[in-house]
């Protein structure tokens, strides 16, 4: 039998790190629930402030009963994604979410706590995860940048181990919505990938190696464009970019 009481939900624009808390006490999220892979449902039993985000979806469900009052605390935090070369089978029977926060902590020297899995799913498995600052941290901002920064060193370096080989990552979508994968940031192909693709920084892709895919500069600002719009347009018009341009076309010119 549940509990007399109502489950809101929360729609949300993006994963987000949250701590509900009830008479200034924080309510733990649900345990994980490796079939739906994502915080195990409300069970409408454990009183009011019972909670779970599920990521992806990027919603909040909160069970809340009468006369009570909770808080929705956010926290600062940084969105990853990972996804490996491994079966959800093989990722549960390895431990889970818990070893894998364990990995991820233990790679990054931060407590355990300061990660959170939001999803869990096939691809071949990607989990979406938070690592959170301190919330005592007085300077939250150069915590997560720093820890951007090791992510992302440790992850082309491929020395960040979470069980299965690391094919793509990311930090969550930048101010445009666009999530970059770091070992991937100019969004190759796979055959242009395997087939040792060539960054051509001259305007109109002149130069190159034979039998190798090329990507010209104009072609790199043309998709740039088509994503920014008048965020280029409007770079593009500044003296120092308009300086790069004359380089890049004109590379053998003296000044």
């Amino acid at each position: 039998m549940t509990g007399a009481g109502v489950e809101l939900r929360i729609q949300y624009p993006e994963s987000s790190a949250f701590d509900v808390f009830v008479n200034n006490v924080e309510v733990q999220i649900n345990n994980w629930d490796t079939k739906i892979g994502a915080p195990g449902k409300l069970t409408k039993t454990a009183g009011c402030g019972e909670n779970r985000f599920v990521g992806v979806k990027n919603y909040m469900d909160v069970f809340v009963t009468p006369g009570c009052e909770f808080e929705i605390r956010p926290r600062n935090a940084v969105l990853t994604n990972v996804r490996m070369e491994w079966t959800l089978a093989a990722f549960y029977a390895d431990g889970g979410t818990s070893t894998f926060a364990d990995r991820i902590s233990a790679a990054l020297g931060i407590h355990k706590s300061r990660v959170k899995v939001v999803a869990v799913y096939e691809g071949s498995v990607i989990v979406q995860h938070l690592i959170m600052a301190e919330t005592t941290d007085a300077n939250p901002k150069a915590t997560l940048d720093a820890i951007k920064k090791s992510v992302t060193a440790k992850v082309l370096a491929e020395t960040l181990f979470l069980g299965g080989k690391i094919l793509s990552a990311d930090l969550g979508p930048d101010l445009f919505g666009v999530k970059t994968d770091i070992l991937n940031p100019l969004g190759l192909t796979p055959a242009q990938l395997a087939g040792g693709t060539q960054l051509d920084l001259t305007v109109g892709g002149a130069g190159g190696v034979a039998g190798s895919e090329e990507i010209s500069m104009g072609g790199v600002l043309a998709s740039l464009a088509l994503s920014l719009g008048p965020t280029l347009l409007f770079l593009s018009r500044t003296p120092a970019v308009i300086k790069l341009m004359d380089d890049l076309n004109n590379p053998n010119e003296e000044e």
